[in-house]
């Protein structure tokens, strides 16, 4: 995911929104420290886009998105 490859890219740090979005992401989908299957992750990742709770994340930082 893009939050893995934001970890790769350490000390380097993204803008706030993309930051709270990671931050969010990683609270639920860990670092992957070494290969595994990522199908967990990417349900994790999709259910928190399909309920709404990353685009609030991301909305407290830009304003509301446009549908």
């Amino acid at each position: 995911s893009g939050t893995q490859a934001l970890d790769l890219l350490l000390p380097m740090k993204p803008s706030s929104t993309v930051l709270a979005a990671y931050e969010k992401i990683r609270e639920q989908v860990p670092f992957a420290k070494v290969d595994r299957v990522f199908a967990n992750d990417i349900t994790l990742i999709r259910n928190m886009i399909s309920s709404g709770e990353l685009s609030k994340v991301i909305e407290k930082s830009v304003g509301p998105l446009e549908a």
